[in-house]
């Protein structure tokens, strides 16, 4: 199996396994907050507002999966030193 897409993979699942952990009641009033402030916008705001929301989480998400690839290689190293 091709080394970048095993590490892809796994940092994927570990991505995945961190939102997972997130408290659902912070998760739920976080969304109900969003909610109740997208529905206080007239629709061209809330268009726009999402669409600069959608950019911004793809662009964060990113630099996170960058980060998490960079630490889980880092992590892959020192083990790989101390044995």
């Amino acid at each position: 199996m091709n080394v970048q897409k095993l590490l892809d993979e796994t940092v994927t699942e570990r991505i995945s396994q961190i939102i997972q952990a997130i408290d659902p009641e912070v998760s739920k009033q976080f969304q109900e907050e969003e909610t109740a402030i997208l529905e206080s916008l007239d629709q061209e705001t809330r268009d726009k507002f999402e669409a600069l929301i959608d950019t911004l989480a793809d662009r964060e998400g990113e630099q996170n999966l960058a980060i998490y690839k960079a630490a889980f290689l880092d992590g892959l190293w020192l083990g790989h030193k101390a044995f």
